[in-house]
């Protein structure tokens, strides 16, 4: 049985704890609302490049265009949905300090 799969998961998370390890530093200097935004900015950019390299064409790309939109969106939205439900259930001690 390979280690890769759990390997690839490794690394995914180590990416993910690391871009919010930076967004929260810069977000204690610039403010969350900016890197909020610098965050959503990024990802659109890099989802569109991606895209464009990952395409056997201009021509696929742009067949592809609306249904890779919604397949992100869509994405976005289950984890979006998912972390703030995490963020409700756990309120009290990740937002609220007393």
């Amino acid at each position: 049985m390979s280690d890769k799969p759990q390997k690839d998961e490794e690394i995914f998370w180590t990416a993910v704890e690391d871009i919010i390890a930076l967004a929260n530093e810069r977000a204690e200097q610039e403010g969350l609302g900016v890197v909020n935004g610098a965050l959503q900015q990024a990802a659109a950019h890099f989802n569109a490049f991606y895209l464009a390299v990952s395409s056997e064409s201009r021509e696929d790309l742009i067949e592809d265009k609306d249904q890779v939109i919604q397949d992100f969106c869509a994405s976005y939205k289950r984890t979006l949905a998912t972390s703030l439900e995490d963020y409700i259930e756990n309120y009290d001690a990740q937002i609220k300090s007393d």
